[in-house]
């Protein structure tokens, strides 16, 4: 029985056809960490770790040369501290959504090696715009939790609901 079973999943594996990233080769300002992606109009943006103070941000119209756009929250955000008191300048991992007619901007306030964490939301009508909203603290986590709030993204369901799911290190992702 179990020799017939590991036969049966080697001949599907090995039926299977390779497969591989595309690479494109990209120009200008294109260092980003932890990126999210969205495209509004013809222009695309992508959001990350940021470089310096804030959310970083990125934008290109073709999907090779990309430049810099302002970074959002250059300046901390009065309750970050609050919750994070020794946060780190930048802000982590961030993820955009569309979602009921405004753009979503999940990002995680924390300092490396600490699960003493925020996530926070922003949102705008129009990325094109930069005029993005505070919307507050979504969860946090403190040194008596046994998972980190860090790492968010939402998902939206069939049912069109949204859920956010975030977490590493510690005891895994959180929904």
């Amino acid at each position: 029985m179990i020799s017939g079973f590991i036969l049966f999943f080697l001949l599907i594996f090995s039926a299977a056809e390779p497969t591989s990233a595309a690479f494109w080769d990209t120009k200008g300002d294109n260092v980003i960490h932890d990126p999210s992606m969205i495209k509004e109009g013809n222009t695309w943006y992508t959001f990350g770790t940021g470089i310096g103070n804030g959310i970083r941000v990125i934008k290109s119209t073709d999907g090779k040369t990309w430049s810099a756009a302002p970074s959002i929250f250059p300046t901390p955000l009065s309750w970050w501290k609050k919750y994070v008191p020794n946060h780190e300048k930048n802000q982590w991992a961030p993820d955009i959504s569309y979602y009921n007619g405004r753009y979503w901007l999940y990002y995680a306030v924390s300092a490396f090696g600490s699960n003493t964490s925020a996530i926070g939301l922003a949102s705008t009508d129009r990325i094109s715009s930069g005029n993005w909203r505070d919307d507050g603290l979504v969860t946090r986590t403190t040194t008596s939790n046994n998972y980190n709030a860090i790492d968010p993204e939402m998902i939206v369901d069939k049912e069109g609901n949204p859920w956010l799911s975030f977490g590493s290190f510690w005891s895994g992702i959180k929904l």
